[in-house]
């Protein structure tokens, strides 16, 4: 099926494919097998909707953004993240190119923000898009280690110093009180900056620690580690493919979302206050577990040697395909939407997706139909009280931004008075 959406004089044409990623082929092993649309995931969840079928969740793909032709807006270089506007405009960073390209909620481009440089409103190495106070849009540039500023306009009103050295592996965001929450990845510990003057000032305060044993999750295993052969020695690390891991990430609201494994069928859920340390929220769920193929698991354990060892370095630690986990780990993402729906990403029986959805209180509502076009090497982004947008990597390299509307969620597109941020 294709599409085209206008953009001024140009014409940016879509494609909807089911493309793969780096190992792609050995997963389409696994989805092709299951051959007719996920939407319906039957019952056994044990959610809402399988009580009441007619209230389920549907995803519907709607929006696909990219560029066929060599040259033109939406001709991506190499999407970083994707953030989404008050006015459901989709701001795309593009690592490659150095800028942000802005479209339409109807797929129309709407302006270039940004590009390569070292002056106010440029980039020496772009990154991430997060809210700031108010509609500000606050971009990184890691490199320069500054923020720039922008309105919902995409014009700029400023840029700060980053807060910190690291800012790249830094955890960050506002909070509706005002308070830049960052998280240091060399003291380890959670600070609250505030802006004073037009100038961001360290408060002086760090988050409490959480009021709860926190072990690392169940089944976790230890690094791969790579080591470099040439003339000047060192190290790298990478993760046995499938292992089980944890996501976290700060709220809006002085408050920061967790989730891990902590047993082979269950998995939970923790929104924490940044002040007291007390749960706010806690959600355990178990599910069944999917069995990975055998065929797969080789192609992983292959993907991964293959892919650290290819600079020059050599695997030291004792490995082999069948240290690979023979099920699936508990979930691939964490998203809560604008309208406080929690999303936990999974990975179902045999390679497919699907989403394990909880009402903002903590009641499981079950898993939302997925359309067959929505793969596993898709990398979700935001997810909005009515979308679901990610990045999609077909089999040549080439990148689409691509929307599923939420079909029953009700309440129309989400105005949440600030960017969702990436």
């Amino acid at each position: 099926m294709m599409a085209a959406f206008g953009l001024g004089d140009r014409r940016v044409v879509g494609q909807v494919r089911t493309g793969m990623g780096w190992f792609g082929m050995a997963l389409a092993l696994a989805v092709v097998t299951c051959g007719e649309d996920a939407g319906d995931p039957g019952s056994g969840s044990g959610g809402e909707w399988d009580l009441q079928p007619e209230r389920r969740w549907q995803l519907t793909e709607s929006l696909r953004i990219g560029e066929l032709l060599a040259e033109g807006p939406a001709a991506f270089g190499d999407v970083r993240c994707i953030a989404v506007d008050p006015m459901d405009r989709i701001w795309v960073v593009d690592e490659l190119a150095q800028e942000i390209q802005v479209f339409g909620a109807d797929g129309a481009y709407v302006r270039t923000v940004g590009r390569k440089g070292e002056g106010p409103g440029e980039f020496r190495r772009i990154g991430d898009v997060f809210p700031g106070p108010g509609a500000e849009i606050w971009v990184e540039d890691r490199v320069g280690r500054r923020y720039e500023i922008f309105d919902t306009a995409g014009d700029r009103i400023g840029g700060h110093p980053t807060v910190l050295a690291n800012v790249g592996n830094a955890r960050r965001s506002w909070t509706r009180q005002g308070l830049l929450v960052v998280s240091d990845p060399v003291s380890r510990t959670t600070r609250f900056f505030e802006r004073v003057e037009g100038e961001l000032r360290d408060t002086g305060r760090e988050a409490v620690r959480p009021n709860r044993e926190s072990p690392e999750p169940f089944g976790s295993m230890p690094a791969l580690r790579f080591e470099f052969t040439g003339p000047i020695p060192g190290y790298t690390s990478g993760q046995v493919p499938f292992s089980p891991r944890s996501r976290g990430f700060f709220g809006s609201d002085l408050d920061r979302w967790g989730a891990r494994q902590i047993a082979a069928d269950e998995y939970e859920v923790r929104r924490t206050s940044l002040e007291t340390g007390d749960d706010l929220l806690a959600i355990t769920h178990r599910y069944e577990p999917a069995a990975i193929p055998d065929s797969l698991r080789r192609a992983a354990a292959d993907s991964v040697v293959e892919n650290y060892t290819q600079g020059g370095s050599k695997l030291v630690t004792d490995f082999d395909w069948t240290m690979v986990p023979r099920h699936y780990r508990a979930f691939e993402g964490l998203h809560v939407s604008a309208s406080g729906e929690v999303w936990v990403r999974r990975t179902l029986a045999g390679g497919i997706v699907g989403f394990d959805v909880f009402a903002s209180d903590g009641r499981y509502l079950g898993q939302p139909g997925v359309p067959a076009s929505f793969v596993a090497t898709m990398n979700v982004q935001v997810i909005t009280e009515s979308g679901v947008y990610v990045i999609d990597t077909d089999d040549v390299g080439a990148q689409y931004v691509v929307r599923f509307d939420v079909v029953g969620a009700g309440g129309g597109r989400t105005r949440t008075g600030v960017i969702t941020g990436c």
